[in-house]
Formats: C-alpha cells, structure tokens, sequence
C-alpha cells in the first residue's frame, strides 16, 4: 500500500516535472517573445545566493504587503548603508533593487532608476545573472511608466530570456505578466497580445502551484473586460483578484480590486453596488499608515465619488461626513 503510494507521487512528480518543461519550452518557441541577446554563458547557479537573513528584511515585507512604503523605504535604507559598510556586493545589489521597486511604487522615477544605474555599475565586476535579469525587469516597468513602450518589452524580453534559460519559474511568470502589462498599456489594439501573456503566466501558475502573483493576473483581465465594457466578466475576474490579494494579505492590492469591482458597477449605474465596494476601498486605503501622496489622491478621488453617490440617493448627512473626510486629504495651501 505504502509502496503503490509512493509510486503514484514519483508518477506526479514526474508528470508534473514534464509538465513545466513542456510549459517552459512553450513559452520559449513563440516569436513575440524571443530574444537572441546571447544567455548560455550566463551562470545560473547565481540564482542560489540568499542574502535574506536579517529579520528587517522581513519587517521590510510586512510593511510592503500592508501597503506601508515609507516604513519599507527606511528600513531598506538603513540596509544599504549597512551593506555598503560592510562592502557585501551581492547584499548591496539586492537593497537597490529594492529600493528601485519601492521608488517605482511611490512614482519617484528619477530615483528609481538612480537605485537601477547603481546596480548596474556595482555589477559590472561580478557580472551576476541574477541582478543583470532583474536590473532589465525593473528596466521595462520603469519603461512602461514613462510611455516608451518599445524599450520596456525590449527589457523585459531579455529578462524573461535569462529566467527562462536558468529556469527561474517564479521569474518566468513574472516577466509573462509584466509583458501582458506593457501590452495592455499599449491600449486596446494590444489586448490580444496582453491575454497571450497573462494566459500563459496564470497556466504556469496553476501547473507550478505558484498562486503568489495570481491575483495579479486576474487584475488585469478584469480592467481588460471592463474597457471592453463586457462588465459581467469584469467583475468575475476582479472578485478572483481580491480573493487572491485578501489570501496573501496584501493591501494594497485589495483597495485596488474594490475600487476597480466598484468603479465597473458605477459605469452600469448600479449606484448602490458601487457605492458598497467604494466604501470598502475607502476604509482599507484609509487603514493604511504613513499614505503616500498616490495613496491620497486615491482616497480623494473615492471621496468625491461617494460625496456625489450620498448627494444624488438624498443622503445628507453621508455626503456631509465624506465632505469632512475629504478635508484630510486636500492639497494643503502654501
């Protein structure tokens, strides 16, 4: 029994073992994605370095996760100055990225990409394939923000080659779903291009049982259905998103997904609908501490919004509570 058992599993393992190669290969053989940057000479085992040992660093996630970049900024600070002390090259690589992510959040981009060169430059010596792949990813997000569109799928190509060369599963997914991203900033022309992409980042996800940046993917299909106004799809897709971003407690993410579940009832005019899922939006991004600027044009912006909900339903004294609310988070005269 204990052997039959045993078998079975070594069948899985094996089944499923085939299955991400055949997952893997297939990503490789479609021409939008190819790259011909030469990648066979890269030394994957670079992969295997962890620098992750300090608990800030997982102080630095939990403030992340909950939306609180200005305490995972200074933490990562405090870090960098640390690993330049104690000249750690690989250490002092894996804070810049991050502090180049973090910088990209709060839409800092001329520090972002300062974070991004100076990874570059310290690398130049060591030649790690590990920050070469995510110096071009974070290249192509940064890219995407500036509108230079061809540049961020050049980028994030080649990260995408190096992760599909040393296979880095979570990394092959996540440059799938940044590709789907850029073609769906591209505009509605490229939203084929975009599902393409997503598709397949969400069938290695399923197959791997990697679920972490799955909610991501059903983000976007949502705001994809929601331009093509096929509303009922949308919101099936944004519900999938939220139940995924509530599992991994990131919030962030969930004020994201109410407001969007929110803002698709609103162009179907169900008042009452949108106004429940703006309300919810509005009380996770308020719970969120040290908000950044984005964070309070975001929270203004559901304020007026509800303001007009609570005025037209004959509500007066909600409108006249979002009013007050709305005080908080006005730009302050000088």
């Amino acid at each position: 029994m204990i052997l039959n058992l045993l078998i079975q599993k070594f069948k899985y393992f094996i089944f499923i073992s085939g299955l991400v190669i055949l997952l893997l290969s297939s990503c490789s053989s479609n021409n939008s994605l190819d790259d011909k940057s030469i990648v066979e000479n890269y030394n994957c085992d670079d992969f295997k370095i962890n620098v992750q040992n300090d608990y800030r660093y997982l102080m630095a996630k939990d403030s992340f996760q909950k939306g609180d970049l200005v305490t995972t900024l200074s933490v990562y600070k405090e870090l960098l100055k640390e690993s330049i002390q104690e000249d750690s090259p690989i250490k002092t690589l894996f804070v810049l990225e991050n502090l180049s992510i973090i910088y990209l959040k709060m839409n800092n981009l001329i520090k972002s990409e300062a974070m991004l060169v100076r990874m570059d430059v310290r690398n130049r010596g060591l030649s790690n394939v590990k920050y070469i792949a995510h110096y071009h990813e974070n290249y192509g997000k940064l890219y995407r923000i500036k509108k230079k569109y061809k540049e961020s799928l050049e980028h994030l190509n080649k990260a995408y080659r190096i992760y599909l060369h040393c296979k880095q599963v979570d990394r092959v997914i996540a440059s799938l779903i940044q590709l789907g991203i850029t073609y769906f900033a591209m505009g509605e022309k490229h939203f084929d291009k975009s599902i393409e992409h997503l598709k397949r980042a969400y069938y290695l996800s399923i197959n791997t049982k990697k679920y972490t940046k799955i909610s991501i993917i059903f983000y976007f299909y949502g705001k994809i259905y929601q331009l093509k106004k096929d509303y009922k799809n949308a919101i099936h897709f944004l519900q999938l998103a939220l139940k995924y971003d509530k599992q991994y407690k990131y919030v962030h993410g969930i004020a994201q997904d109410l407001y969007e579940i929110a803002y698709t009832y609103y162009l179907q005019e169900k008042w009452d609908f949108a106004k429940h899922f703006f309300t919810r939006s509005y009380e996770v991004y308020k719970s969120i501490e040290n908000k950044t600027n984005e964070i309070k044009t975001k929270i203004g912006e559901i304020l007026e919004k509800l303001i007009t909900l609570s005025r037209n339903s004959g509500d007066v004294l909600q409108e006249n509570f979002y009013k007050k609310e709305l005080k908080q988070y006005e730009p302050k005269k000088s």
